[in-house]
């Protein structure tokens, strides 16, 4: 009753200004322009798997590379969108326990081959803070698995080379800081393997020692070479005897092999001792056959 001109009708004017301004918000913010090329550009062309699941635990949306995998874990082709997430991950319940963001890798056979994924579970709620359901990304471990596991049986083959090698090993930096220290014979070193890490050369070492290492250590990292060389040390009141081999091991960092030869020299020593021997009785022998003979 407000329109003051009783025979004009003004619905279809307002129609007409109504379905213009909507038309110049539809088209001012890009309605529907932005949100699907978002929708598409950035949740499809994921690597990541992402699935919806609603407030009642029913997947509402999967992205291109959630089908595949969640078609492994139900072992069967479906149509993934209106079933509930048990069907495919019968332990949801207890991924959502807790915050849900971090839970075990999860393991499926997918064209004959085991695949892992790292599941990760996040709340979305409404503007008034209502939770409405969960966003599960399922994020591509495999490769990083069959990395680790490499890494692991090479880590073992070191350990491995390293237990089966009786010579002491140090690594140490170029100050002479301990960083490692390998050894089945702890009669070898002056103090147990792990007092040795974070310690100084001359912390550990006689001085007239310590110095002759740090200039090997030098000369092996600036020339590039594997330097051998031979010292002595007093262990438990004895004079032990050692060869040892530096090498470069990165720009900064040496790595030395070391040998006790104490057992070694003491055989050199007595068969040097014996062959003296030999040849004074064989002088005295021929002196008294000389004498005899004369």
């Amino acid at each position: 009753g407000l329109n003051p001109w009783r025979d004009l009708d003004l619905t279809p004017m307002v129609f007409t200004l109504t379905g213009l301004i909507i038309t110049y918000s539809l088209f001012r913010n890009r309605l529907f322009d932005i949100v699907p090329i978002a929708r598409d550009m950035v949740v499809e062309t994921m690597r990541d798997g992402v699935v919806v699941v609603d407030d009642q635990q029913r997947i509402v949306d999967i992205n291109s590379a959630a089908k595949p995998l969640l078609a492994a874990a139900a072992a069967v082709e479906t149509h993934a969108v209106g079933e509930p997430i048990t069907r495919f991950f019968p332990a949801w319940a207890q991924w959502l326990e807790g915050d849900g963001r971090a839970l075990a890798d999860i393991t499926v056979m997918q064209a004959n081959e085991w695949h892992s994924y790292h599941p990760i579970v996040s709340p979305v709620s409404d503007h008034t803070g209502r939770l409405r359901g969960h966003v599960l990304v399922l994020r591509g471990i495999t490769e990083r698995k069959r990395t680790e596991a490499a890494l692991a049986a090479s880590e073992a083959r070191q350990r491995a080379l390293l237990s089966a090698v009786p010579d002491v090993i140090f690594r140490y930096r170029r100050d002479g800081t301990y960083l490692d220290v390998h050894t089945r014979n702890l009669g070898d070193l002056l103090l147990p393997p792990e007092q040795f890490i974070g310690k100084n050369i001359h912390d550990v070492l006689p001085v007239p020692l310590a110095e002759l290492w740090l200039e090997r250590c030098e000369r092996a990292l600036s020339a590039g070479e594997v330097l051998d060389y031979e010292y002595s040390l007093e262990l438990k009141g004895q004079t032990q005897y050692f060869d040892a081999r530096m090498a470069a091991c990165g720009d900064d960092e040496v790595i030395s092999v070391i040998r006790n030869v104490t057992g070694r020299k003491q055989a050199e020593q007595q068969a040097l001792e014996l062959r003296l021997e030999k040849e004074r009785v064989q002088l005295l022998t021929d002196f008294v056959q000389n004498v005899s003979h004369e």
